[in-house]
């Protein structure tokens, strides 16, 4: 288990709530999951790879049980990942992402 996550007001202000890449073949090579904002919007994710490098890819973000998300991504195997949404109180948030077996 890598989380775990309950509706709750602790803990609101964080959207993201953690991130895995892979480097297996044929199937997304990165994912993360959080909790949505207040609002129930869904964040803004980017997946990137390499120290400099800010290359745009494809991210699949799903809401799940109307408190939390999913997001995705192929490509090259991700090193960090941010969420970000367009509120004031909510910061962006990035996380390295840890690397799943």
């Amino acid at each position: 288990m890598l989380d775990v996550m309950v509706a709750t007001v602790l803990g609101a202000d964080q959207i993201l709530r953690g991130a895995r890449r892979s480097a297996g073949e044929g199937g997304p090579t990165g994912f993360a999951w959080g909790r949505l904002p207040a609002d129930g919007s869904l964040p803004e994710v980017a997946f990137t790879s390499g120290l400099l490098s800010r290359s745009h890819r494809p991210v699949y973000v799903v809401p799940l049980a109307e408190a939390f998300w999913l997001a995705w991504s192929d490509g090259p195997p991700c090193t960090s990942v941010r969420a970000q949404v367009h509120r004031s109180d909510v910061p962006s948030i990035r996380l390295r992402a840890g690397r799943a077996s």
